[in-house]
């Protein structure tokens, strides 16, 4: 894809969707998501805290509030 942003969304939810099938995720698990900035090795600089969505489609807007420490 020409927007390495969009390509990253969807394999994500592929991979989201690969796990619900196998059944190692359900809605709402957390997940701990290591990308880079741009393709290729030695661009893996982004970490995203998510927790498992709905639906596998959309854009993958962030990390959940966190209101202390413990969660």
């Amino acid at each position: 894809m020409e927007s390495w942003s969009e390509d990253m969304d969807k394999r994500i939810y592929k991979c989201i969707a690969v796990g619900r099938l196998r059944g190692f995720l359900a809605e709402g698990d957390p997940l701990v998501i290591v990308t880079g900035w741009q393709s290729g090795s030695g661009y893996t600089n982004t970490m995203r805290l998510i927790t498992v969505p709905e639906k596998d489609e959309g854009p993958i807007l962030g990390t959940p509030i966190i209101k202390g420490y413990n969660d």
